[in-house]
């Protein structure tokens, strides 16, 4: 039972961790989180907040942008992986 588990329970774990770093991200662009820890969500704001593209300081919010779409990608790419991985398991 758990090689056929094994896919669907980290499929949901690794959704769980994106599904939660959007969150707090989101909530923290637009001000509704705690802005004294350091986040990307934060950074953002930040950047924001001190009108950092006014100022042509575009990589103020582009740093934190790009890690973020690094996480996602790593963290998909890992599920895919795992995924790939459990069914040649399974296909032989």
């Amino acid at each position: 039972m758990l090689p056929y588990m094994l896919s669907w329970s980290v499929a949901r774990f690794i959704n769980n961790i994106l599904l939660t770093i959007q969150t707090e991200s989101s909530l923290a662009v637009i001000g509704m989180s705690n802005s004294s820890w350091a986040t990307l969500g934060t950074m953002i704001y930040w950047a924001n907040n001190y009108s950092a593209m006014m100022m042509r300081q575009w990589y103020w919010i582009l740093a934190p942008v790009v890690a973020m779409v690094v996480l996602f990608f790593g963290l998909f790419m890992t599920l895919s992986g795992i995924q790939e991985y459990n069914s040649r398991i399974r296909g032989k």
